[in-house]
């Protein structure tokens, strides 16, 4: 790719996509992938889920009851639902308990039982290897105005068709889908308004009116590109009065969401020491120079202090940010732009981690191998972050790194991934993350008691092959052995179901 072709990629972000997508060659509603009918989908899943002799599974998988650890009534569950099958429709056939699915196949069975009972006498033995249930993170769009929209230039299409996010019963669905597949919080997107008109009041009248709503807990995306208006390939100009005021403003417009998850909607803050998350989407691009140093930064300072207050004074608590600071590529380091923004944050998070075309292109665009060893070295860059503190709370950086799934866009290489490879770079980086990040920084206890947080990629973002969501399609996942549920029983196997729909979600760091 020529340098200028690069450049040109750079400048685009995921929100042109939605006017500059190009036809996908040869696509049909299963196109991409081979559908497979249910007996040769259980010998498939089957063959590529039951973990290698002697391997134990996760103390939070086997602990299909979700009440914080393996145990007699985790085994007296898995034979209540024994021989019971999903189904392949999007929503589960009545009766089948999918808490006793371990190994994501659809299905309860005496293997699901086998590999539970080890785990209790593994854990048994060594209580100390217990390990909280993951806080897994996604980003959830509403910016689908029409239910009858046909897929055109999308890379993923949901499994049951077009949507809109207006609708409470389809977000319904989506809640039920995610409490079975394993996703803690939603990440719902938030942009100003004036910048885009439908995607609040569209999340008000579907997600915040779900009936399951109470199963969720919520954190915002602050779409600070569209909002603070950056043009494509553009750094953010704080030295413009109103850029800043605009950031004030937005804070306080985020407040007053948190209050209506709070006080008029089912659905729950996620909060992080009792303050509700703020992730900001591009916030390395925040001033037109990165050396940290000049005026600018200035600027972001003491408009973040101003928005900071602003958020207070409408919820009651200062919002729990994590700005987008991680480290995108094997030469990039945490150095001084990134250092001088983030001590605004109280964390630092990546959207994907296929951040370029050239570090999809190295790493062989799969999820495995040398693509992995590739992440595990960006992400050892991004512990650095461990040392730097918040200046508001002088206490140390939350990193929440992103362990999504393939990647598939416009003029951007495609990541690859599967079923298989997708479960195994799970369960991988997460003992990377404890081991890695967990324990220098927080010390033993904290593998005990401290869940990893990380993000999985999106959920519903058509334009996107990191979403995770059942589909008809999805760019990004070939072969495609599960029916379009091959990512989210990734999830599953490797995390588990979501305990948190039915706990209250409140981490202190």
């Amino acid at each position: 790719m020529s340098d200028q072709a690069q450049r040109r990629v750079a400048d685009l972000t995921r929100r042109e996509f939605l006017g500059r997508g190009t036809a996908l060659a040869g696509w049909s509603a299963l196109g991409l992938g081979t559908a497979m009918g249910p007996e040769a989908l259980a010998r498939a899943a089957g063959a590529v889920s039951l973990p290698a002799a002697g391997a134990v599974l996760a103390s939070y998988v086997a602990d299909v009851g979700g009440n914080g650890g393996p145990g007699n009534s985790d085994k007296t569950l898995i034979r209540k639902a024994m021989g019971a099958r999903r189904g392949l429709d999007v929503l589960a056939k009545g009766g089948y308990d999918y808490r006793g699915d371990v190994f994501g196949r659809g299905r309860v069975s005496r293997d699901d039982l086998k590999a539970v009972k080890q785990a209790i006498k593994h854990f048994k033995a060594d209580p100390d290897a217990i390990r909280p249930r993951p806080v897994t993170v996604c980003w959830h769009y509403a910016w689908y105005n029409h239910a009858n929209r046909k897929p055109n230039k999308q890379h993923v299409w949901f499994k049951s068709g077009g949507y809109s996010s207006r609708d409470p019963e389809t977000e319904a669905t989506f809640n039920d889908l995610k409490n079975e597949f394993g996703i803690t919080v939603d990440a719902v997107s938030w942009a100003d308004p004036t910048a885009d008109k439908n995607l609040n009041a569209n999340f008000e009248l579907g997600y915040m009116r779900a009936a399951n709503g109470r199963t969720r807990h919520a954190a915002l995306l602050y779409e600070s590109l569209i909002s603070l208006r950056a043009r494509p390939g553009d750094r953010i100009d704080f030295s413009r009065r109103r850029t800043r005021n605009r950031l004030v403003d937005h804070f306080r417009s985020m407040a007053r969401t948190f209050v209506q998850f709070r006080d008029d909607s089912r659905v729950r803050p996620f909060l992080v020491e009792g303050r509700p998350v703020v992730f900001i989407y591009a916030s390395h691009t925040w001033a037109t120079n990165v050396d940290g140093t000049g005026a600018q930064y200035d600027h972001i300072d003491a408009a973040m202090e101003n928005a900071i207050s602003a958020f207070a004074k409408v919820y009651g608590k200062a919002p729990f940010v994590i700005g987008e600071e991680m480290t995108f590529a094997e030469p990039d380091r945490f150095g001084p732009g990134r250092r001088r923004r983030s001590a605004n944050f109280d964390g630092v998070f990546i959207y994907h981690h296929a951040a370029t075309p050239d570090f999809i292109i190295r790493g062989g665009q799969n999820v495995r191998g040398t693509y992995v060893d590739q992440v595990r070295e960006v992400l050892t860059h991004s512990y650095e972050a461990m040392t730097h503190k918040s200046r508001f709370t002088d206490k140390p950086m939350l990193i929440v790194p992103s362990f999504a799934a393939g990647f598939s866009k416009i003029e951007i290489p495609t990541l690859h991934s599967n079923r298989t490879d997708y479960a195994d770079f799970l369960k991988g980086m997460i003992h990377f993350h404890e081991q890695e990040y967990l324990l220098p920084a927080y010390g033993e206890q904290a593998l005990a008691e401290r869940p990893s947080v990380f993000s999985i990629g999106g959920w519903n973002e058509e334009w996107e092959g990191h979403t995770v969501m059942p589909s008809q399609f999805n760019r990004s996942l070939s072969p495609r052995t599960q029916q379009g549920f091959d990512y989210v029983m990734a999830i599953k196997q490797a995390c588990g179901w979501n305990h948190y729909a039915e706990r209250q979600l409140n981490l202190g760091v």
